[in-house]
């Protein structure tokens, strides 16, 4: 095992060209979520101007065909790829991506004359608190551009989905459990179903949707020359979630994986049937939750609540079923406020109430709490930086407010 790691090590300092170097392991590039947010994370606290950044991983897509090819490009735009030369190796470097050293993942090392900060997977939890802050602080990061490659690839599909050229986008994303069929993430499904009002209505105020997914998803029960269910389109080509992400108005988006796109590309977003830990980035997003009720007669959890029992930073189903609990989704109804508001607010038309101003003024107090309170007590743990969106400025959806003022 010795000399296998010493292998590993010896071929990353083989790409070192400059004094200081920053080394990631990023152990799942074949998640999207992982792949685009990790490194927009790390690009952003550790700007590739500055130092040389070289990510290690265990395939690209020319080797596991579940990686976007797209989101891939993009995000390692501006760092080194590694993939380690043989099997062993790249068992290897997911198994240290995971357990780091010693139970250490970020550590700093001087080679050759250079200062090299290696950084394994778990250490992302520690990236990403470094990011909020310093974005909270000054309302900057490195988002992702398309590049004139990119913006000629996706012109051509717009040609082939008969898509204008100058049409306003709404890209949208619902989870299933085709993609990821594991029950203790199922809490974060939506039914595509109850998006149907809210489609129709950003169709009659003259968007083009892009519904964006995989074939193991449930269409989308809906027909119309300005909606694309890409999943089900044979002309719709892997690397439109990038670009028409990229160039949306706004995305609806659930707690999923293509969610990470319109954080990296600055693209303002409802965050609808959020989960209780859903961490919003953009001051532009407005988020749409689910609410937690009790088994026994259906009470709705404030956020409070929420945190004082702990369940605002669950990521498992097992979890709120131990504690007598469960997730409602939004309804149609719901849903279609929550557009509505989106496409009030991106035409520049939405004026909050006096309500719904002192409301969210109360829940960004109550979530900078919380969230202050879970960082002086944290271990690491994926979780912990709860609703630190609102920190940065995200706002409850109105209608949310109106509808559930027990929420906060």
């Amino acid at each position: 095992m010795h000399e296998l790691v010493q292998s590993l090590f010896d071929d990353i300092l083989g790409r070192i060209r400059r004094d200081k170097a920053v080394v990631y392991f990023l152990p799942q590039p074949c998640r999207i979520g992982q792949l685009v947010m990790e490194m927009f994370w790390l690009a952003s606290v550790y700007p590739p101007e500055d130092q040389q950044l070289i990510v290690v991983v265990p395939d690209t897509p020319d080797t596991d065909a579940a990686i976007n090819p797209a989101a891939f490009r993009a995000a390692m735009r501006h760092v080194d790829v590694l993939m380690p030369d043989s099997l062993d190796k790249r068992r290897l470097a997911v198994t240290l991506a995971w357990s780091g050293i010693d139970g250490r993942f970020i550590e700093d090392f001087s080679l050759s004359g250079a200062t090299v900060k290696v950084i394994f997977g778990l250490g992302a939890l520690v990236i990403r608190q470094q990011f909020l802050h310093w974005y909270v602080d000054t309302r900057q990061c490195r988002f992702f551009t398309l590049d004139g490659e990119e913006e000629a690839e996706g012109r051509r599909l717009m040609q082939a989905l008969r898509i204008d050229p100058d049409a306003e986008i709404v890209a949208l994303h619902a989870r299933d459990s085709g993609y990821i069929n594991a029950q203790h993430l199922d809490f974060r499904n939506a039914a595509i179903g109850n998006y149907v009002p809210a489609v129709e209505f950003l169709l009659r105020e003259g968007y083009t949707v892009v519904r964006m997914g995989d074939p193991s998803m449930r269409p989308l029960p809906l027909s119309h020359p300005r909606l694309i269910d890409a999943p089900f389109n044979t002309a719709y080509e892997r690397h439109g979630d990038v670009y028409f992400t990229a160039r949306s108005a706004f995305m609806v988006h659930t707690l999923s994986g293509p969610t990470s796109l319109a954080f990296a590309y600055g693209r303002p977003g409802l965050a609808s049937n959020a989960t209780p830990y859903y961490c919003g980035l953009s001051v532009d997003d407005l988020l749409l939750p689910k609410r937690v009720r009790r088994l026994d007669d259906h009470r709705p959890l404030s956020l409070q609540e929420l945190a004082q029992t702990g369940l605002i930073k669950s990521g498992q189903a097992k979890v709120f079923e131990n504690a007598g609990v469960y997730l409602e989704e939004c309804s149609p109804d719901a849903l279609l406020a929550g557009v509505e508001e989106m496409h009030r607010r991106h035409r520049g038309a939405f004026a909050p109430s006096l309500a719904c101003a002192l409301a969210n003024a109360r829940f960004r107090t109550a979530a900078t709490l919380i969230d202050t309170e879970f960082r002086r007590n944290a271990h690491l743990e994926r979780n912990w930086e709860n609703f630190y969106g609102a920190a940065a400025g995200i706002d409850l959806a109105e209608a949310f407010l109106q509808q559930q003022p027990d929420f906060i």
